[in-house]
Order: structure tokens, then C-alpha cells, then sequence
């Protein structure tokens, strides 16, 4: 269904189906023709160097992460700078997935294609948080090379936990929670979680953000997002924006207070939408 104004989307949201125990979420892309994954998974080179793009910013810039206590902390904060993580941003605002879904990185009108709004329903059971084990589990994974992911995840949970590739994982863990136990489940690191991340940043506060953390598929590379997860509308259509109505939506959000000015707080922003008025 394709999506020309603001009200048109409301409408839509008022009418997709909810489960009982779920919540819905949303992520909004610019381009329809976008993948449900992180920016991690989109190059090969930065697959590949994961663990030397984390060191490389810690070394480069210590004291911003200096606060940070967990591994998720500080990749929360290297996304919200802009390096490749294995965490797509999700929000519980569908506005703000309506805003995404029509602009370009740097708030001009992503005009050329049309959009996509993405509605996911996500069970509350799922939901984790910073000290839980499998997000230490697959948050750590960053720290490890290329040839260390390597997870036979159909051995036994005895035999998977014997092989020197977890005992790496389990090692990189303990530097950062001792007490971990020592023991992995092979279908966690297989997995995608929905996680509820300390808000430590304006951005994830006004834009209602969350998480999710992807873990690692052997086969692919890039674990899927379930299907059933994947909420379409009750003509069982995709949620797209109409690129020659961009403009317009963006109008209509900014009327509610939907902006970038509102979206992305911080001197920064503000000075840059400020030099994109008067140029």
C-alpha cells in the first residue's frame, strides 16, 4: 500500500493487527528496496574488521567511552556516531519511522525512491536488557576476528562449549561481567534480540529508540529476522511511502513537531539545519 500523506498513515496504523502479550515497533527506510540489517552486514570490509573498527575507537577517542560499564554501552554510543555495529535501531514512535522513511542521512527529502515503513510485533517476553547474558553473549562478539566466529551451533551445548572459539567468547566475556558462567547455548549466538538499552544519549530518548542485536548465521552471515515478527497491513501489503510525497509528509511531521531540529538535539544539529535554511 502506498502511503501519500501523513493521515493516509494513520489510518493504516489504526488498522494493523495487534497480538495480545506483543508490542509493535517500527524502523522507517528511505529506499524500499533496503534490508532489515545493520550497517555492519552491508560491507564485507566491515564484517570483516569488526574487532579492529571497535579497538580503533576506543584508542582514538577513550574518553567518550570512558563511563561506559558494558560492551553494549559502548557500542550503543558507536552507532549513535555513525561506525558500523551489529544493532539496528528500531522506535516505539511510528513517527519517527514515518520521518526516517523520507529523508537522507543528511535531512534533505529522499525523493528518489520510494520509502518503506517497517512494523514489527515483537512478544514483551523477548525483550532484554544491558545485564542479560545473551546480550553480553552477542555484544561481545565484535571483540572477536573473523576466523574466532567461526560456531559449529548444531554441536551438543557440552561439545559447542569445549571448542576454542567459544572459550574466546566466554574469555572476552568474563573480562567484562567475571561472574558470567561459563556456559553458551549455540542457539544464542544464532539469534536476534530486542533489546532496551539504558538511555544515556538525548537521540534515544526523543526518538523513543531501541535496539536490535544481531548475532551470527554461519550460512548467511547475517541471521534473518523471523517472518511472523513482520507485521503488514490488514490487506496483507508492505507499508510504502510514496517518494513524490516525501516532501509533503515531511511537512505535515514538522506541523507535530517531527523534525530533524527535534529528532537529533545537540549543538551540532542545530547549527547545521541552521547553515541548510539560510544557504
Amino acid at each position: 500500500m502506498k502511503i501519500t500523506s501523513l493521515w493516509e498513515f494513520l489510518k493504516i496504523l489504526e488498522e494493523l493487527p495487534r497480538k495480545k502479550g506483543s508490542s509493535l515497533y517500527f524502523r522507517g527506510h528511505s529506499d524500499e528496496k533496503y534490508v532489515l540489517e545493520p550497517s555492519l552486514f552491508r560491507r564485507n570490509n566491515y564484517k570483516k574488521n569488526e574487532h579492529l573498527m571497535f579497538k580503533e575507537i576506543l584508542k582514538e577517542r577513550p574518553e567518550q567511552f570512558a563511563e561506559d560499564q558494558t560492551t553494549l554501552e559502548k557500542l550503543v554510543k558507536m552507532q549513535h556516531f555513525g561506525l558500523p555495529t551489529r544493532l539496528l535501531d528500531i522506535t516505539k514512535n511510528p513517527l519517527v519511522a514515518l520521518y526516517f522513511a523520507c529523508v537522507l542521512h543528511d535531512g534533505g527529502t529522499a525523493s528518489k525512491n520510494d520509502g518503506e515503513v517497517i512494523v514489527l510485533s515483537l512478544d514483551g517476553r523477548l525483550m532484554k536488557y544491558n545485564d542479560s547474558d545473551t546480550v553480553m553473549i552477542l555484544s561481545n562478539l565484535c571483540k572477536l576476528k573473523p576466523k574466532e566466529k567461526k560456531f559449529n551451533t548444531n554441536l551438543s551445548k557440552n561439545e559447542f562449549n569445549e571448542t576454542d572459539n567459544v572459550g574466546k567468547l566466554i574469555w572476552e566475556i568474563q573480562r567484562e561481567k567475571p561472574i558470567f558462567y561459563n556456559i553458551i547455548n549455540p542457539k544464542d549466538i544464532n539469534s536476534i534480540i530486542p533489546i532496551k538499552a539504558t538511555k544515556t544519549n538525548e537521540r534515544i530518548q526523543v526518538q523513543d529508540g531501541l535496539f536490535l542485536l544481531f548475532g551470527i548465521n554461519n550460512e548467511t552471515d547475517t541471521p534473518l529476522v523471523k517472518t511472523d515478527w513482520i507485521v503488514k497491513t490488514k490487506s496483507d501489503e508492505r507499508i510504502i511511502i510514496d517518494a513524490k510525497s516525501k516532501r509533503k509528509i515531511q511537512n505535515q511531521l514538522e506541523e507535530i513537531n517531527i523534525s530533524r531540529k527535534t529528532l537529533f538535539p545537540g549543538l551540532e544539529s542545530t547549527a547545521n539545519i541552521i547553515k541548510r535554511n539560510y544557504s
